[in-house]
Formats: C-alpha cells, sequence, structure tokens
C-alpha cells in the first residue's frame, strides 16, 4: 500500500499517470534484473560504495 501512496502522490494524485510511472518503474527494474542484483550484490564491495555515493544526502540544506 505505501508503494502505491508513493507514485500517486508523485503524480499529484491522479491515478493514470501513477499508474503509468509505476509500470515504468517495474519494467525497468525487470530489465536490469535489479531483485538478483540486490541477492548478489557483494557486502564489502557495497562497503566500499557507501564511501562514494552516501545516501540519505538531500534536503540538508534546507533554510527554514
Amino acid at each position: 500500500m505505501a508503494i502505491l501512496r508513493r507514485f500517486l502522490r508523485a503524480r499529484s494524485w491522479q491515478p493514470y499517470p501513477a499508474q503509468e510511472q509505476f509500470q515504468n518503474a517495474m519494467n525497468w527494474r525487470l530489465k536490469h534484473d535489479v531483485t538478483n542484483l540486490y541477492a548478489t550484490f557483494d557486502s564489502e564491495e557495497f562497503e566500499s560504495a557507501k564511501r562514494f555515493y552516501p545516501r540519505w544526502t538531500g534536503r540538508r540544506d534546507k533554510v527554514c
């Protein structure tokens, strides 16, 4: 349910554009075999990559 809300919110709560975006995302995941990539990714390589590609870096410079 949360994933559906995410796509609906991204498309201003319009169901048809949200459905199209969701379908495009799922097709991309299948094309690039993302599920298998997560299952077989080397943990040491992942830890070293985090130094170059940090996560959760957005919205830190927002002034209230």
